[in-house]
């Protein structure tokens, strides 16, 4: 506008020249800047596919500009979202981006909470070397990493002479079955009874004939059931999952270090079933915890809930169940209680705070409340 004004009150060849130059400036930028644009492309990386939580990771931002112009400070946002609660944080980073060059720009992100991590590039914002014309780039590219949790030390007890289950020497103390390995328990014949089940010595004994019904294999030793439901959504919500997470890890790592081969119990959101998971090393473990954070969905609340879990399965004969979650109620303690067959049920009751609940008094189940944050301290004499 000035220089339009300079050339009306000004004559002479000067006043023309300047205002041609000075309009064909901002031309020039708005060339150069969406060509840059149309020729820079953008990367983001992440080398590891899992760590423990707390630990740094490195993300590597790596733009690449195929344009003879170059951009002096350019604007990357960039978001992480932990999936299990969507909560998001951004980080800006500025960087120059020059002429046909790559530009690597390396930094380090830490999560306190273990989930999915998922790192994107939100958009970059490039501009003319007068900075009058900006430009965003987003590519809406992306990675993600798995927080494993970090177990903690606890002490408990490992229910004696059922360590092995791969002879199939477990059995059921609530059916009879067909493996004659055992004996599950006597009583009088009645008609019908197969003769090679009558016991001889004891019948002549007791001048009647008694009849030996048979041990019933259990296929699962001890089984893991994690309900990761939080009904809330605060400040919370990442601390409790945190630590439901943690106390199935936790106790997974104590009874692997006490030779128990044991069972998780999974919820596959991709097939809409639950699936068992043994554990027989830590390597296992790990993997169990890797595949129950990736299949989390707070959509599947009630497909992957205790209630469809009985409503669903047929296997119910464990030596001990224990069920981790961080709302049972006394209906689901019920449902443990009529269709778990177990020697030893836990519930292990993850709260925010001091647990006011009031359970059914009476029932065979053992229920320990776990304050987060305080996992070793809360599980001291489980029984699994």
């Amino acid at each position: 506008i000035v220089c339009v004004f300079f050339y009306i009150l000004y004559i002479g060849e000067f006043s023309f020249i300047l205002l041609i130059i000075v309009s064909a400036v901002p031309v020039w930028m708005f060339i150069s800047a969406y060509s840059m644009k149309k020729l820079i492309s953008v990367e983001l990386g992440i080398q590891n596919k899992s760590i423990p939580k707390n630990q740094p990771f490195n993300v590597k931002l790596e733009v690449s500009n195929e344009s003879i112009f170059s951009c002096a400070r350019a604007e990357a946002i960039i978001s992480y979202t932990n999936l299990l609660s969507g909560e998001k944080n951004e980080i800006e980073i500025y960087l120059p981006v020059h002429s046909r060059n790559i530009e690597n720009v390396v930094f380090q992100l830490t999560s306190k909470f273990c989930g999915i991590i998922e790192v994107k590039m939100e958009q970059l914002t490039i501009y003319d070397p007068l900075k009058i014309f900006k430009f965003r780039i987003c590519k809406n590219i992306g990675e993600k990493i798995t927080v494993l949790p970090v177990t903690h030390e606890i002490s408990g007890y490992i229910l004696s002479g059922e360590n092995d289950n791969e002879e199939g020497n477990i059995y059921s103390q609530f059916r009879s079955g067909d493996d004659p390995s055992e004996v599950f328990d006597l009583r009088e014949y009645v008609g019908g009874d197969k003769m090679n089940r009558i016991h001889w010595k004891l019948s002549s004994k007791k001048d009647e004939f008694i009849v030996k019904e048979l041990s019933r294999p259990i296929d699962l030793s001890a089984v893991l059931f994690l309900d990761m439901y939080y009904e809330e959504k605060n400040e919370y919500t990442l601390p409790v999952i945190d630590t439901l997470l943690e106390t199935l890890f936790s106790l997974s790592e104590f009874m692997l270090t006490n030779e128990k081969p044991h069972t998780i119990v999974i919820y596959n959101s991709q097939m809409n079933e639950f699936q068992f998971k043994e554990i027989m090393s830590f390597e296992e473990s790990a993997a169990a915890m890797n595949k129950i954070l990736k299949n989390y969905n707070a959509a599947n609340k009630e497909k992957a809930s205790l209630e469809t879990f009985i409503k669903t399965t047929d296997r119910f004969e464990f030596s001990s169940f224990t069920y981790i979650s961080s709302n049972p109620d006394n209906n689901e303690l019920n449902l443990i209680n009529d269709y778990i067959e177990s020697d030893i049920k836990n519930v292990i009751d993850v709260t925010n705070g001091i647990s006011d609940k009031n359970y059914d008094e009476g029932l065979p189940i053992n229920i320990t409340v776990v304050p987060i944050g305080r996992i070793s301290s809360a599980i001291n004499d489980i029984e699994l």
